[in-house]
């Protein structure tokens, strides 16, 4: 069984990772800025590699698949 270095992620996952908030004088957390994905294409149904949920978002990180929780298995087109 061969891992696949990229990882479905879902939005929910993508949002947690790739936020920034700053914390203001009265310690309220705001919104800075989130990466947007560099490309998405569309899929069928997948597992999210860091929580487990279904996604069908599109969006995929480069991460050792040793490093997540739910590793996809490497496409053997």
């Amino acid at each position: 069984m061969t891992y696949s270095w990229s990882q479905p992620i879902c939005e929910a996952c993508w949002i947690n990772q790739e936020v920034n908030t700053e914390i203001d004088e009265n310690g309220d957390t705001y919104l800075v800025s989130i990466r947007t994905p560099l490309m998405m294409k569309q899929t069928p149904v997948e597992t999210c590699s860091w929580c487990g949920d279904a996604t069908i978002v599109g969006i995929y990180k480069r991460e050792d698949p040793s490093l997540v929780r739910f590793p996809a298995l490497k496409n053997e087109d």
